[in-house]
């Protein structure tokens, strides 16, 4: 008969096993990478995705199948025979700030659950993903310093650090400048502009201090595109959308980012209004 502390532990391990968060599998393929060993750069993405995945919904994803392209930095809409993703990277040798920083901004998309349909609120996605990338950076200079991929890396954390730094110095908006006014000024822009990349970074540095008081906001990022569809929304109405499609432990942190820009996330209407009264 098996003893009760036995099978007391087999239990919380079965329990783990339900829960735990399944690995990402991150293959780099092809040779054309330059003076580098493969098996060193999947060890930079991995670094780089950890620092969002353990923060995301517990959800398995197909292999993550990273190539070199002059065409990225890119996450493709086309997928595998399997569903795996194709992520295309614009670097090579051992430039593993680059491969970090772009890296991480298309795991953000993966986060997001890209998909094609109205771009009118593009740009937002992609501030996210600027976010997740000096996200990653910053994260990676803290956690290298004491556990790099390799021992011998530890010395690197500092270079992660610095350019994550240079883009904050570069691309901040000036002193004083209130995120709500600065959308406001640029809102009509946005909508045209996805992928302007120094906005983007601007808007982003803005955020990042709330993703990392708050890193479980990156679960959130899991039902932003719930709302997603072929007709245009404005970007209050989207930020609400994605308010509603939250889980409740998640509200807060939405409606907290969305104060940011001047929206208000939660609409009382006058039957939530009178469900709080009652």
């Amino acid at each position: 008969m098996r003893k009760p502390l036995q099978a007391f532990t087999a239990i919380l391990l079965l329990c783990g096993n339900i829960t735990a968060k399944p690995p990402l599998d991150i293959r780099v393929v092809g040779t054309n990478w330059g003076e580098v060993n493969v098996s060193n750069i999947e060890a930079v993405l991995n670094s780089a995705a950890e620092t969002l995945w353990q923060h995301a919904e517990p959800e398995a994803l197909r292999p993550i199948l990273v190539m070199r392209s002059k065409e990225g930095p890119i996450v493709l809409f086309k997928r595998g025979p399997r569903g795996e993703f194709f992520v295309k990277l614009n670097t090579s040798d051992r430039y593993w700030c680059q491969y970090a920083f772009q890296f991480a901004h298309e795991i953000g998309h993966i986060l997001c659950r890209y998909k094609d349909g109205d771009s009118t609120n593009k740009w937002f996605e992609e501030t996210l993903c600027e976010t997740a990338s000096l996200y990653a950076l910053r994260s990676m200079a803290k956690t290298w310093k004491t556990s790099p991929p390799y021992q011998n890396w530890t010395s690197y954390s500092e270079h992660l650090n610095n350019y994550a730094n240079d883009r904050i110095e570069r691309f901040s908006l000036p002193d004083g400048t209130h995120l709500a006014n600065y959308y406001a000024e640029n809102a009509q822009y946005f909508k045209n502009h996805a992928h302007d990349r120094n906005k983007n970074a601007a808007v982003a540095i803005k955020l990042l201090p709330i993703f990392e008081a708050y890193p479980e906001g990156w679960r959130a990022l899991h039902y932003i595109n719930e709302s997603v569809w072929d007709e245009a929304q404005d970007f209050s109405t989207y930020l609400r959308n994605w308010y509603e499609h939250s889980p409740k432990d998640l509200k807060p942190f939405v409606e907290k980012l969305a104060e940011q820009f001047g929206i208000r996330a939660h609409i009382q209407t006058s039957s939530t209004a009178q469900a709080s009264r009652s």
